[in-house]
């Protein structure tokens, strides 16, 4: 007994290692999505992926489920374990099902992917951008109908979220045909019933894709609906998509014009009577003798004949620049270009000798693109007088966008006569000469209307007038729902 005590007492003191395994086998895990949205079911053999094709889909389910384990998901927007296939759901978010189900199993064996789809998503990433960051092998069974049908869609509508009262708004409709080529379609803009804007689209090609841009008004306050149409054609596969609709929120946006000159000019009133030919603006009338210096009620600051040399309007336009108060100025001949050039207009003057003033009309810069101005003034402008202007060499800074250059007699020069300037958000314009009132007067006797006038006029105002929308809480819900 001794012998074995002292024997075992040894053997202890040797330190021995006892090792214990034990062996679980996990089966890799085979994720299963099916595509529940109702896009799979527009195919023709819509019958069989309510009827047979669930049958062998279970039936794969169940065979697999001898060597693996199965984890069973549907998903059209969101993923969802139930397997409850009734291809109910509006959108379809491929990316987002393979995301789930992989954070689902995080750290685990995950061997496969199935993915059970048609491929069309509506939301989300292109599931293609996935497939090779996984790790794991993504087989896909391919559903529905790869072929390409007849059919005409409202692909996509491009709008701003606000615009302002009386103003115009642009919208671009992208509408895509396939298989339509020699066909005509009808696009209309509606609100209320009334149609807003109509054209007829020629298709001519067999995968067509055309953006269409409008021109809205916005006649009414608070958020305004707009419904987009297509004219349907014979044999497209659904008419659903060729209807859509957007929202606008329109803001009440009267705005006070300040006008402050140095003397009476028939400029001045030919400027007045076309703002306020829009009811949302207000102009105010101040001489520089007159104006009292206090800038904070208004939008704009309209100046003619100024800065001047004799400096009548004082700090005026640097007291302006300090307020962010946008500038339209109309430079008569006796500006002062040393002051203008420190205002800030993005340009600078050297005189030429001899007389120190020249005759010289408005030449489009065709390639000008802060704001768009219609083929009626295009070609107006083509025959308006000339105005006065400095005789000097001008240089523009960089930053500075011409309008128009001057054309002398005949002929056409890189010189500005219309300038605008933005530098950090501040903008500003120059107009480069007196008497743009016989441009107004002409167009009257050229067309019975001031229209084209008002509109150069217009577009110079709401573009340098244009407030940001300034609201502290803003609220913004989705302008549609799924049904």
């Amino acid at each position: 007994m001794r012998t074995l005590v002292i024997a075992g007492i040894a053997f202890l003191l040797l330190g021995p290692f006892f090792k214990y395994v034990e062996r679980q086998v996990q089966k890799p895990i085979v994720l299963i999505a099916q595509d529940n949205s109702s896009s799979i079911t527009m195919a023709p053999d819509s019958g069989f992926y309510k009827n047979e094709y669930l049958t062998e889909l279970n039936s794969l389910s169940l065979k697999l489920e001898e060597e693996y384990e199965i984890q069973r998901y549907t998903f059209d927007s969101d993923l969802d374990n139930s397997f409850e296939i009734d291809y109910s759901g509006k959108q379809s978010d491929i990316s987002k099902a393979i995301n789930d189900m992989m954070d689902r199993n995080v750290n685990r064996n995950v061997g496969a992917v199935i993915l059970a789809s048609d491929g069309i998503f509506n939301r989300g990433v292109s599931p293609s951008f996935l497939a090779s960051d996984k790790g794991v092998p993504i087989y896909t069974v391919a559903l529905g109908d790869t072929t390409i049908r007849r059919d005409l869609l409202i692909e996509n509508i491009a709008r701003n979220r606000l615009a302002y009262l009386g103003n115009d708004f642009p919208v671009e409709i992208q509408i895509r045909a396939d298989r339509l080529k020699g066909k005509n379609a009808v696009l209309r803009i509606r609100k209320d019933g009334e149609v807003l804007f109509k054209r007829t689209i020629e298709i001519d090609d067999a995968s067509f894709v055309r953006t269409i841009p409008a021109l809205l008004n916005a006649k009414n306050i608070g958020r305004q609906r707009y419904d987009v149409s297509l004219s349907p054609l014979a044999g497209e596969l659904t008419e659903a998509n060729n209807f859509s609709s957007f929202y606008i929120d329109i803001l009440d946006s009267r705005q006070k014009v300040l006008m402050v000159y140095k003397s009476p000019h028939p400029d001045i009133a030919a400027i007045r009577n076309s703002i306020e030919s829009n009811e949302n603006y207000e102009v105010v009338m101040r001489s520089t003798s007159d104006f009292s210096g206090d800038l904070s009620q208004f939008d704009l600051l309209i100046t003619h004949g100024l800065p001047d040399a004799s400096g009548s309007a004082g700090n005026l336009l640097e007291r302006a620049r300090d307020k962010n108060l946008p500038i339209w100025a109309i430079g008569g001949v006796a500006i002062s270009w040393k002051d203008a050039q420190q205002a800030g207009f993005g340009i600078e003057a050297r005189l030429k000798g001899g007389s120190n003033t020249t005759d010289a009309s408005p030449s489009l810069v065709r390639n000008f693109s802060l704001f768009s101005l219609s083929e009626e003034v295009s070609t107006a402008i083509t025959n308006w007088a000339p105005i006065k202007t400095s005789f000097a060499e001008f240089f523009s800074e960089p930053s500075a966008r011409i309008l128009f250059e001057q054309r002398i007699g005949v002929v056409d020069t890189d010189q500005p006569l219309w300038i605008f300037s933005e530098v950090e958000g501040y903008k500003s314009s120059l107009t480069i000469g007196e008497g743009i009132w016989r441009w107004r007067i002409q167009n009257f006797a050229e067309r019975g209307d001031f229209s084209a006038f008002d509109e150069l006029v217009s577009r110079t105002v709401q573009y340098l007038a244009t407030k940001e929308d300034r609201r502290q809480f803003r609220v913004y819900g989705k302008d549609k729902f799924d049904e």
